[in-house]
């Protein structure tokens, strides 16, 4: 009996010993890494690097190389918000390589409230991913693909 006690104190402790990684450590991107940026409105490519001093970018990717563009500040609330330039996301879910987002706001055109989520994934420079447009495009040049059968 005072093993199995001992035993599930050690456990808990292990367990609360162990450190969550917070969402501004995954979301810093070292040199060579990028957040691409997954909805389902928009088809370019947007890729993005966050900097530890709450600084970001929009960066393209021209012979191996990242080019920074629109720099924009960025931070997190304490209730998992996140502002990024003049826009508010709520945090949904992340890890080390996908940090789910959450989005509502008014449409540009006509002013609609438009919302839906966000998905950042994590790629490297030596491993550049498709951008969103690729399956969108995929879809319409061979839609008998997807009929079902």
């Amino acid at each position: 009996m005072k093993t199995k006690v001992f035993t599930i104190i050690l456990c808990m402790y292990l367990l609360s010993c162990t450190e969550k990684i917070t969402i501004e450590d995954v979301l810093h991107t070292d040199s060579n890494e990028y957040w691409q940026f997954y909805t389902g409105q928009y088809y370019g490519p947007s890729y993005i690097k966050f900097h530890k001093n709450n600084t970001s970018n929009n960066v393209s990717i021209e012979d191996g190389k990242f080019i920074n563009r629109n720099p924009a500040k960025w931070s997190i609330s304490k209730d998992s918000i996140l502002t990024w330039d003049i826009n508010k996301f709520d945090i949904v879910e992340y890890n080390d390589k996908v940090v789910i987002l959450y989005n509502q706001c008014k449409d540009g055109f006509d002013g609609k409230i438009v919302s839906g989520f966000i998905y950042l994934v994590k790629g490297t420079i030596d491993n550049v991913r498709r951008e969103p447009g690729y399956y969108g495009y995929k879809r319409e040049l061979h839609p008998e693909k997807y009929r079902k059968q």
